[in-house]
């Protein structure tokens, strides 16, 4: 799989976000979207990053948004999600921060809609090689699915659970 070019503006804003997440003992990682992007080599244009964290993630947020001068959205409440967004050299970019579904992130991961987005990685590893993503964190075999262009749902109750998912299934199908 081919791999995409990462703007630097996005680099030097996560940078920022680990910076802030290290001061105050968040472990920070990126999860879905961006990194199944990375891996198919699609451009990133619309710059929407998911980071999820242990816990806090709407006071995390809150905390974020003003640290980076940026705007506080609340996504779910209930669930911990919450939205920071930025306009960064013109560009929109937002960071989605979500507290853990579950007790530890295998468990996060395995709740998750489709295995091509339950991939993470470390923010500080990313960091580290934004244009490799590696060491990848894929304990449902996404890498897999995305080689085989396979659909996977994580888990049984998947579309019970939300069924906007199932929109989600189609246009993942049809990319």
């Amino acid at each position: 799989m081919s791999r995409s070019i990462v703007p630097q503006l996005l680099v030097d804003t996560l940078t920022r976000v680990q910076q802030f997440a290290h001061a105050r003992g968040i472990t920070c990682y990126v999860v879905g979207g961006l990194l199944r992007d990375q891996l198919l080599g699609r451009p990133l244009t619309y710059l929407n990053v998911d980071l999820a964290i242990p816990a806090h993630a709407l006071t995390v947020s809150r905390a974020l948004a003003a640290h980076l001068g940026g705007a506080f959205v609340p996504l779910d409440e209930t669930a911990g999600s919450a939205r920071v967004v930025l306009t960064v050299e013109g560009q929109r970019l937002e960071l989605d921060l979500n507290d853990f579904r579950g007790a530890t992130l295998e468990e996060d991961l395995a709740r998750r809609d489709f295995t091509v987005n339950a991939l993470a990685i470390a923010l500080s590893d990313w960091l580290r090689s934004p244009h490799a993503s590696h060491p990848l964190i894929d304990p449902l075999n996404g890498t897999r699915a995305l080689e085989h262009r396979e659909l996977v749902a994580c888990f049984p109750g998947t579309f019970e659970e939300d069924p906007v998912r199932i929109l989600r299934a189609v246009r993942f199908a049809a990319q």
